[in-house]
């Protein structure tokens, strides 16, 4: 069922959710091309136990994601129902238990409203989630509310496109003074990826992987600026080296 922690894939269902195989009428309508790309990384290709500092950088900033990105879950999982299309609306549907799960995405000039409700059991239509994606997928937000109350608990907003962006999470809903509690952007090329994960005043990671699996990796503090106190960088064999600023050390492997 629907959860109350943050979602974080809030744009990846919009380039495919205007696709699905169970569509019941023609859709003739262009769908807007949203994608939130993949922020997740391996890190050095090695088994050797001195990287395992850098690892668990990596680890952490990929949970941070992902720990996000499990609550959105319930909306993605509509994607996998019975699709509709009338009068420039799609609509998917599907029935878990006592409950029936639908999500819209209507078309409303050039933007694209997109509706998350909830029915049966103690819900009556219960909007849990509901926003935008427009400007030629260069931007989108969502709002995801308290267990069966209109009151925002969580919202999101991006900008960019798929080579380069970034999305703003919040505590509440943004447009009415909600609290910044992550940032994620990304650039993305042919030969490399990169993300900056950053929790406002507290810490900021900076990963980089390239195609041969090399990579790069700095954690930074804050204090009253942004302090570097870690770094990494490996090859695509799997060997490296990290310094540790706050203990001195400086160490390499393979």
């Amino acid at each position: 069922m629907w959860k109350k922690t943050l979602p974080a894939l809030l744009v990846a269902m919009a380039i495919t959710a205007c696709n699905s195989e169970h569509s019941t009428s023609p859709v003739i309508e262009p769908t807007p091309e949203i994608v939130a790309p993949e922020t997740s990384y391996a890190g050095p290709q090695t088994g050797d136990p001195t990287a395992l500092p850098v690892q668990e950088y990596i680890t952490r900033a990929n949970s941070q994601n992902a720990e996000l990105a499990e609550h959105f879950d319930d909306i993605t999982h509509c994607l996998t129902g019975d699709l509709s299309f009338e009068d420039g609306t799609w609509t998917w549907t599907y029935d878990e238990g006592l409950y029936t799960h639908t999500l819209s995405c209507e078309i409303q000039g050039t933007l694209w409203y997109w509706t998350y409700t909830v029915d049966g059991g103690e819900f009556e239509n219960w909007v849990a989630a509901d926003g935008f994606s427009g400007d030629g997928g260069s931007s989108a937000w969502w709002k995801f509310y308290e267990i069966g109350t209109t009151e925002v608990a969580f919202s999101a907003e991006r900008s960019g496109t798929t080579a380069a962006g970034i999305i703003y999470w919040y505590e509440h809903d943004f447009m009415s003074g909600g609290l910044l509690i992550l940032e994620t952007s990304w650039t993305y090329s042919a030969n490399s990826q990169s993300a900056t994960i950053v929790v406002p005043n507290e810490s900021k990671i900076a990963i980089t992987e390239n195609s041969d699996y090399s990579g790069e990796l700095y954690i930074y503090d804050w204090t009253d600026s942004w302090d570097l106190t870690f770094e990494a960088q490996w090859n695509g064999n799997g060997s490296g080296s990290y310094t540790n600023y706050v203990t001195g050390n400086t160490v390499s492997w393979g």
